[in-house]
This record gives C-alpha cells, sequence and structure tokens, in this order.
C-alpha cells in the first residue's frame, strides 16, 4: 500500500481488491509499539463521554476501556468504531480491544476485531 492516507472511502476499494490496510492507529506517546490485544470477551455496554469526548466500553472481565476520539486520525474513524460496538453489542461472539504505543489493553483501546 502507498503512504496515501487511509480513508473510508478508498478502505472499501482496498477490501474489495482483497489488500489488507495496515491498522489505523491513533496518536500516542510510543507509536512505534507493536498492536497489542486484550485477552477475548464480550462487550457489555458502550458510552460515549461527550464532556471528556472519549468511548468507555464495559466488557465482561469487569474493565472499562477508553479511546479518546480526538486522537483518532478522522472523526469518521470513531462514529465507525460506534458502529462497531454497536454491532458487537448484539452479538454473542467474543472480541479483542487493541491497543496502541505500549498502552495497557485493559485500560485502553483504538479499535476491537472479533475474537477468533
Amino acid at each position: 500500500m502507498s503512504n496515501a492516507k487511509l480513508t473510508f472511502a478508498n478502505l472499501g476499494a482496498l477490501i474489495g481488491a482483497n489488500k489488507v490496510p495496515a491498522p489505523v492507529v491513533f496518536n500516542c506517546a510510543n507509536a512505534r509499539k507493536a498492536v497489542a490485544y486484550s485477552a477475548p470477551m464480550q462487550i457489555i455496554k458502550p458510552h460515549f463521554n461527550e464532556e471528556r469526548r472519549e468511548i468507555q466500553v464495559l466488557g465482561d472481565d469487569g474493565n472499562i476501556r477508553v479511546c479518546k476520539v480526538d486522537r483518532l486520525p478522522e472523526l469518521e474513524d470513531g462514529r465507525m468504531l460506534w458502529k462497531k460496538l454497536q454491532k458487537a453489542l448484539k452479538s454473542t461472539d467474543e472480541f479483542r480491544f487493541m491497543t496502541a504505543g505500549g498502552n495497557d489493553t485493559n485500560r485502553w483501546f483504538f479499535d476491537i476485531e472479533k475474537a477468533e
């Protein structure tokens, strides 16, 4: 993939071409650290805190994980994440929270993925 900015529009084109883009990572102190994954769990309750501009998610392990929306590359990334969380809430599948920059997977996240 080129160094072109990943957007929702070209993401669809990449998926259609069976190319898997690198994850879009939010701004963090140590962006060179590998993406870390939480243990698989079910999503219990997502909540958007308007005052703090963060998505807070309760997992079935009892931890509340936080995504700072202003650290995501684009507002649309936050909207896509919220839609993903709403789908996960309705699902019986387990998901993993993804963190970047060496952040604690029990406290922070920037994305989720279905556990294999």
